[in-house]
């Protein structure tokens, strides 16, 4: 995140290039994120900000570093701020909101060739890895749901 320049943004997605492990790709972002994205641009221009497309896609707003390019400390403390504020007690840092995403995708049954694509990710085992928790769940839940059909003769028990 913190490399991505205004030009990679189109409207619709944000293109990652330059990722680890090569993971270059297009990031489809949903209405509520663009809106917010757009906001976020428009804001920026009102700052006075030059949205050029070779320009920071986000910006520090602290006194050291204002206006320049929102760094990987920068992400984090504004990741830990936002866990505050809603009041959560996990530990939570911006890469465990990728994993977060990846169990989202399982839980939603999106095939696992596409939700590896929507996360770059080329390797079906460190896919495994993002998706180990939404599968536990999956597997619990339908344990729970045959039991429930059991429990009215409709389950295999």
């Amino acid at each position: 995140m913190s490399n991505l320049n205004v030009g990679d943004y189109n409207g619709q997605a944000i293109q990652v290039s330059g990722a680890k492990w090569r993971s270059d790709g297009a990031v489809p972002l949903s209405p509520k994120a663009r809106q917010a994205l757009d906001g976020y641009l428009g804001w920026c221009l009102h700052k006075g900000f030059d949205t050029a497309s070779h320009e920071p896609l986000f910006r520090s707003l602290s006194r050291n570093g204002y206006g320049k390019r929102l760094g990987y400390w920068g992400i984090y403390e504004m990741v830990k701020d936002l866990a505050v504020i809603a009041q959560s007690d996990e530990n939570i840092h911006p890469h465990r909101l990728r994993h977060t995403f990846g169990t989202h995708l399982v839980m939603e049954n999106i095939q696992p060739d596409y939700a590896r694509k929507l996360m770059r990710i080329k390797s079906p085992i460190t896919f495994e890895r993002y998706a180990r928790r939404a599968v536990e769940k999956k597997a619990e839940d339908a344990f729970n749901d045959l039991i429930e059909r059991a429990d009215i003769g409709e389950g295999l028990f």
